[in-house]
């Protein structure tokens, strides 16, 4: 077995390359010598490729002598790479056998930055006579989740036992992280799409909670993959929580679940491209479990106030999940519930209030996303208890209806909604704090607004930050692309994303005008 640097191997393949295309640039003999250095993995054409026999077996890669992920159905690895450097990092193992002769083939000239865009990539051929055996390996920006369960099907609603490996650069290195996991299907319209989402419960060896640092976000035992399946951008969620955080002036108190762009494997085969997701808990919102109040809104089933009142659940009821039912002191669980709702039939209730900095930035925040979803259903009401009363806190939350991307569905219990870019949506909350607080409301709104503004939420900025999140998942869209045909990437946008530009635009200049009109009626 021989330990290959990958920024030894490519530098070569690129040097190559260059050779190939000008050979003033480069002496070919230097490049042979350096190759010729490897052991015998030489550097050939697809032309030339071609003369080998069929393949009849795959090429062994490890890492450290452990698996790499790779994908029997299209024979091909998938190694992680850092985008910030110009190098490729780490080192992988190439198990070689005697009497073959190793060669490396690109599919076309470029560097690191084309192989992580997905338009470069390698194939190992391993040829003795007649008998040839090949991979592809392909390398990828984002950090790799290999999920395997313990019975070899795939996870349903209730928790399964398996094993996770992590794979992502750090310091230089691919690194490898193994952990037992837990793992279920989760979600709700989500569920009947082919690509589901999942919950992990991340374990040591002894069954207990196990913390992982992963992709950046916080370390925890507890995370989310999200299939962004209906969204051909891929993009939507995460530009809408990373906006929120631009428009959340609350802090902690409203801070969202955090996204970060992952590519999955499910029991060896490549499952497509996911987002990895924080959770909306206690620990994100550094709150107190036993004395705060923490609801999910989870559909447009409104209770009335009255109801919330008498109700004794400690988990649902009717549109609201509480999240901490088992712990939590109060006198009476749904009470901050019963204020919110009270507050949107134009009604206080003693004991609890929404924070209105939080309304005009939620209201802000939905109108320019154009969150259709998430007026009323599709959000966390944060319930900080301070000073003997609840404040009450809005989180946005499952946000693949934005930017334009509207259900079209024919059942009006799927949300069916005819917005169209340029309409504004008016979050409940919002709609009721202008109602009720005339000019002054108006004015406070519209001084937020500008204060965003001029803080440099611009539509070049936010159609700059689009952009760079597409590009960064250009190969991993291809690759989900082709496991999820589908799912409408060829007819959507997935190779693009003109329409989140447009929306952007568009919304901009509406927002403008609202609030000039908003302020001029003041």
């Amino acid at each position: 077995m021989r330990r290959l640097s990958a920024a030894l191997i490519f530098l070569l393949v690129f040097s190559a390359l260059l050779c190939l295309a000008a050979p003033a640039f480069l002496e070919a003999d230097t490049v042979r010598a350096m190759i010729d250095g490897l052991d015998g993995l030489r550097l050939l054409s697809p032309e030339e490729a071609r003369a080998f026999p069929e393949p009849s077996g795959k090429v062994e890669l490890t890492l450290a002598g452990a698996p790499l992920p790779y994908d029997a159905e299209a024979n091909a690895y998938l190694i992680p790479q850092s985008a910030e450097t110009e190098g490729f990092d780490g080192a992988v193992e190439l198990r070689r056998e005697a009497g073959y002769t190793y060669y490396l083939c690109p599919s076309a000239a470029g560097g690191k930055a084309e192989a992580l865009s997905g338009n470069v990539e390698y194939g190992i051929y391993a040829v003795r006579g007649d008998s040839c055996r090949f991979s592809r390996v392909l390398f990828t920006p984002q950090t790799v989740l290999c999920l395997t369960a313990d019975s070899g099907e795939l996870p349903g609603e209730e928790r399964g036992e398996g094993d996770l490996a992590v794979y992502s650069v750090r310091d230089g290195r691919i690194v490898r992280e193994q952990a037992h996991v837990e793992v279920n299907e989760r979600g709700n319209t989500s569920r009947r799409f082919p690509k589901k989402s999942y919950r992990l419960h991340i374990q040591n060896a002894q069954g207990d909670k196990h913390h992982l640092d992963i992709a950046g976000l916080r370390s925890d035992d507890d995370w989310i993959l999200n299939p962004l399946y209906a969204d051909t951008s891929k993009i939507r969620e995460r530009l809408g929580y990373e906006l929120w955080d631009a428009f959340n002036s609350s802090g902690s108190r409203a801070a969202a679940s955090r996204l970060v762009h992952v590519e999955v494997f499910l029991n060896g085969a490549y499952w497509g491209l996911y987002g990895l997701q924080e959770r909306v808990d206690f620990k994100q919102l550094d709150g107190d479990k036993r004395a705060d109040l923490l609801y999910k809104v989870v559909a447009n089933d409104r209770p009335t106030a009255e109801e919330l009142l008498s109700c004794a659940s400690t988990g649902r009821y009717r549109a609201f999940e509480l999240q901490n039912g088992g712990t939590a002191g109060a006198e009476n669980l749904w009470m901050p519930a019963a204020a919110y709702i009270a507050y949107l039939d134009g009604q206080d209730m003693a004991g609890a209030a929404l924070n209105i900095d939080n309304v005009v930035d939620y209201g802000l925040w939905a109108m320019f996303t154009q969150a259709h979803d998430n007026h009323f259903k599709n959000q966390f009401l944060n319930a900080v208890h301070e000073s003997g009363r609840y404040a009450l806190y809005k989180i946005p939350w499952d946000l693949n209806h934005t930017f334009g991307d509207v259900w079209r569905g024919e059942d009006e219990e799927n949300n069916f909604t005819g917005y169209m870019v340029g309409s504004l949506v008016m979050d409940g909350a919002f709609e009721e704090y202008l109602a009720r607080g005339g000019d002054e409301a108006a004015l406070a709104v519209a001084a937020r607004w500008r204060q965003l503004r001029s803080g440099g939420l611009t539509a070049e900025a936010v159609i700059a930050r689009a952009r760079e999140m597409h590009e960064e998942i250009a190969g991993a869209r291809m690759r989900d692309s082709l496991r999820w045909p589908q799912c409408g990437m060829g007819e959507g946008n997935a190779m693009n994303i003109r329409d989140i530009e447009d929306f952007v635009e568009t919304m901009f200049v509406r927002m403008d005008e609202y609030i000039g009109e908003l302020a001029s009626g003041a």
